[in-house]
């Protein structure tokens, strides 16, 4: 991944990044984050919709792991969950779910909350916050100030690394972010004739990449 997670100090600087998360997303924060038992509910955020006078309540549950997060991890009280008055259940995770705690927490939407469960891994959060979008760029930098001047470095080289082309403003210009197997971390600018290539070249030697598009 792009994304650096460990930029975020502890668990509590994530729920508080969750809510701004939440919040460039227009979701109104109706009880943020706060210190002491929350019974597996972190936020409350409402999101706006059209078709009624009133907002969709999620019950957010933020887990902040390098490894996949279970259900010892992200322990569930449904009877919290039902008494918090929310429609649906919200997780956001650094990293991702597992698969037997994915199925508990369908299992308890479908039963309370007609089904209603979405799910934010860190690839996810990854995916949105590289959007060319202002919010999220400057969540970028406030979280992940790092990871925000890698990009900002790539995107003002202007010449691709694969082939050394110079870029001009016409062209697509991607990061391509990857470790080798040596655990070295290499992330290099490429153009969008280059990108398939090297994606290619990594599958094929078994190097997981991220990509993002700059331009």
């Amino acid at each position: 991944m792009i994304l650096n997670f460990a930029e975020i100090e502890d668990h509590f600087d994530f729920e508080s990044f969750c809510a701004s998360f939440l919040r460039a997303q227009n979701f109104k924060i109706i009880q943020g984050p706060a210190l002491g038992a929350d019974h597996g509910i972190d936020i409350i955020a409402e999101e706006p919709t059209a078709s009624t006078g009133h907002g969709f309540r999620w019950a957010v549950s933020c887990k902040f792991f390098k490894n996949a997060v279970g259900s010892k991890r992200d322990s569930i009280n449904s009877r919290a969950l039902i008494n918090s008055g929310c429609h649906g259940i919200m997780c956001i995770y650094s990293s991702y779910p597992t698969s037997s705690l994915e199925d508990e927490l369908r299992s308890v939407a479908t039963q309370n909350f007609n089904g209603n469960l979405r799910f934010f891994s860190g690839r996810d959060i990854e995916d949105i916050l590289l959007r060319r979008n202002i919010q999220y760029r400057q969540l970028l930098a406030q979280y992940f100030p790092q990871t925000c001047q890698k990009i900002l470095n790539k995107f003002a080289q202007n010449r691709c690394d694969c082939c050394q082309k110079e870029l001009t403003q016409s062209d697509f210009q991607y990061l391509v972010n990857y470790f080798e197997h040596n655990g070295s971390e290499i992330a290099s600018c490429v153009s969008d004739c280059c990108k398939e290539s090297i994606e290619t070249h990594l599958s094929n030697n078994d190097i997981v990449c991220s990509c993002v598009r700059l331009r």
